[in-house]
């Protein structure tokens, strides 16, 4: 027996693929698996997902947090930050968009 949980999954015509809800989108989904992963050695930034080309990015912590208009150079200095946390609170956070603007289309 196989038990799908819809907070979980989301359904595409081509297969089940994971999503998440991000914050501040009004219970929109993204499919992970359309954003190139991430895990840090972090103990305040969990994993971070990101789309190039639409500049998206989407950082777990104990939730899912959206950046627009996030240039790769940053996603990269997050990556290899001594501190992770510290370069996040300093570079990112409300500096880069993370409401108004739509979640691309996946």
């Amino acid at each position: 027996m196989i038990t799908i949980v819809a907070a979980d999954i989301c359904v595409s015509t081509a297969a089940q693929a994971e999503c998440v809800t991000v914050k501040y989108r009004n219970g929109a989904r993204v499919p992970l698996e359309k954003l190139d992963c991430k895990a840090p050695q972090s103990s305040f930034v969990h994993q971070i997902r990101y789309d190039a080309k639409n500049q998206y990015m989407i950082l777990l912590r104990d939730t899912w947090y959206p950046h627009f208009s996030m240039p790769a150079e940053k996603v990269k200095g997050l990556e290899t930050a001594e501190s992770v946390g510290r370069f996040y609170n300093e570079k990112v956070k409300g500096k880069i968009g993370c409401q108004g603007r739509p979640v691309p289309a996946y």
